[in-house]
């Protein structure tokens, strides 16, 4: 075996994905994970990192001598990718796009869940102008202006841009009225090494069709009364269609986004009325909700028809937030009972059930394991009176933790179906589950987040 060394140039023929999106090479038996690579390419590679043994070789593209077909030209139209790291995989086709999802999906339920599965769909998505909700840094650029923009790759520092096309308009509009007003009315921008200064980032949500939208600049203490209507009249006049101007504060000094300090209404209302399906939502602003309407139905649809329930049947909805899922199970069953951490977001699942008419479900504030509580499987046990027949679940990215899958193996449901932004944690989550008596048996795909490598996946398991 030949001794791979840093800025070695090879050439190499890309084979497949990683999955985080890296091209995969292989020279003299070795792995080489390429950044920027697309299956097919014919291209010349130049060595970063070289550790001995058998380890992965990292690498970077000096020239593409041939590429490959599903290489996608220009960007796909964004003007900072790939410096940005909102996106891995604009520099491949959609189609591309696509198979890696599925791929690295049906592969790593394979290799850490021990599932063999092939998706029966995976939904594609609009490229462009997708995303209803964005959380955006902001920072100052070397003469000292505002310039907002998502983290590079593996950084802590911002890629500026002026407009992000994976973005709804309205995002962007927000985004270019807190820079103006921040660069006009000198407000200090944080800096995280020494904990001073005030605009930490800017929190977005747009409903359908720009119907309504909620501006929420985040902070590192609490807006001083002479800036509050010059950040209002500045926001209502970049963005005629804003709702709702907030203030959320946020103190701690770790790389929590949000956090959860109080909110302050400046303007307007501090909620917003989403439409899915034939239901009408109410969303508070730390709430969480899908980034793209159109996907959340087709996703919503699919897990209902994987729970396949029946009008004598009653169903627990785990992790609900403000109860959408719920209310599209209740539609089909006798009872649907949603349970959620955040008392903020049961408050509003249970005025949205009140909303749409839904006499057949009920909310409880109750922690089924992911996060520390005292006796969570009690607090879970209370969930429903009686059987429970189909439990549904679309926890955080990092899934269930031990104390949430004992408490699905109590409440022992036929049929179980989970949504997951991270099939690894999925599979993790999957083998945990065999060991109570469920096989997976059916996956759907859906592409929540086009041109990044992340993919929402639908699994249906039966108790068997």
């Amino acid at each position: 075996m030949a001794v791979l060394e840093k800025n070695q140039l090879h050439s190499a023929v890309i084979e497949d994905y990683t999955s985080e999106g890296l091209g995969v090479c292989r020279i003299d038996g070795r792995a080489v994970f390429v950044r920027g690579a697309v299956r097919g390419d014919r291209c010349v590679i130049r060595v970063l990192k070289a550790p001995g043994g058998r380890g992965a070789v990292w690498a970077n593209i000096e020239r593409v001598e041939e590429p490959s077909p599903h290489r996608e030209r220009g960007g796909a139209s964004c003007a900072v990718f790939p410096a940005c790291g909102g996106c891995d995989c604009r520099h491949m086709s959609y189609d591309e796009e696509l198979y890696f999802k599925r791929r690295h999906a049906e592969q790593t339920l394979a290799r850490i869940g021990g599932v063999t599965l092939t998706a029966e769909e995976i939904l594609p998505a609009p490229r462009d102008a997708y995303r209803n909700k964005a959380l955006i840094p902001v920072a100052a650029d070397a003469a000292g202006r505002a310039v907002t923009g998502f983290y590079r790759a593996r950084s802590n520092t911002v890629a500026p841009f002026q407009s992000c096309p994976a973005a709804m308009p309205q995002i962007n509009a927000c985004a270019a009225a807190l820079r103006e007003w921040i660069d006009r009315n000198g407000v200090p921008i944080y800096d995280a090494a020494s904990g001073s200064g005030l605009i930490r980032r800017l929190f977005v949500r747009v409903t359908r069709n720009g119907a309504s939208v909620l501006a929420m600049p985040v902070l590192n203490g609490r807006l001083p009364r002479r800036h509050v209507q010059t950040l209002i009249d500045t926001m209502r006049a970049h963005c005629p269609e804003i709702t709702g101007i907030l203030t959320l504060e946020n103190k701690r000094r770790d790389n929590v986004m949000l956090g959860d300090g109080p909110v302050t209404v400046l303007w307007g209302s501090e909620t917003q009325t989403e439409t899915l399906g034939r239901f009408e939502f109410e969303l508070h602003p730390l709430a969480f909700a899908q980034v793209c309407a159109r996907q959340a139905e087709k996703l919503y649809d699919r897990a209902a028809g994987y729970a396949a329930l029946r009008s004598h049947e009653t169903a627990a909805d785990l992790y609900c937030g403000v109860g959408t899922l719920t209310l599209w199970l209740a539609a089909s069953c006798e009872r649907a009972t949603g349970a959620e951490v955040s008392p903020r977001a049961v408050e509003c699942a249970r005025r949205n059930a009140l909303r749409n008419g839904i006499t057949n479900a009920d909310f409880v504030c109750a922690d089924i394991g992911h996060t520390p509580a005292p006796a969570p499987a009690a607090e879970a046990a209370r969930l429903v009176s009686g059987r429970v027949d189909v439990c549904t679940a679309d926890p955080p990215r990092a899934g269930m933790d031990a104390a949430a899958v004992e408490t699905i193996a109590r409440l022992s449901p036929a049929r179980l179906v989970y949504i997951s932004c991270d099939p690894g944690t999925l599979a993790r989550d999957v083998r945990r589950l065999a060991a109570h008596g469920y096989k997976a048996e059916r996956l759907t795909l859906a592409d929540m987040f086009p041109g990044t490598r992340h993919v929402e996946c639908c699994l249906m398991l039966r108790r068997v």
